[in-house]
């Protein structure tokens, strides 16, 4: 298998650090509010439901890491990124650092795909909330070594950000 990416690495030690046992609460809180309302509507338990979506396992921890690393906790609106980038940060590269701080900073959203343009386009909007019909065209989105955001093709779109209805 190739060389991991400095995200892919910074993303790994960030998943490692969410196992520390000062964490646990968290953690616990981000779970249970992804899964413990779905489980009583279907009087199942959150582990059977687990074992019931294990075929999208990757792309269920994929959103609850995004969770944890973006929320605040009490007390002292404490992040796990920057408990994580204070005692380790320094052995990150900079564009690992840079991505974990976008990270903390972003909005988990679920978006609902409205149509496809094959090969050109999507456009979509934010799922269940009475906003507009973004366009996404197709282009290469990364990071410049310096942790900078930068576009390749068509630029990026700027994205709501936020979390109320718009």
């Amino acid at each position: 298998m190739g060389k991991k990416s400095d995200i892919d690495k910074a993303i790994a030690n960030l998943m490692k650090w969410a196992e520390r046992p000062e964490w646990s609460e968290e953690r616990a809180t981000v779970f249970d509010d992804h899964l413990a309302q779905i489980s009583r509507r279907l009087n199942k338990s959150q582990e059977e439901l687990g074992a019931e979506l294990a075929d999208y396992g990757g792309m269920l921890f994929g959103m609850f890491i995004e969770d944890l690393a973006s929320r605040r906790f009490s007390p002292g609106n404490r992040s796990i990124v920057d408990d994580y980038l204070k005692r380790r940060g320094w052995r990150e590269s900079v564009l690992g650092r840079r991505y974990l701080q976008l990270l903390r900073d972003s909005v988990l959203s679920l978006y609902e795909v409205v149509e496809v343009a094959p090969g050109s386009s999507h456009r979509s909007r934010k799922f269940r909330w009475k906003s507009s019909i973004i366009r996404f065209t197709k282009c290469n989105v990364g990071f410049s070594s310096d942790g900078r955001a930068i576009t390749r093709g068509k630029p990026a779109p700027d994205l709501p950000r936020g979390n109320s209805p718009q």
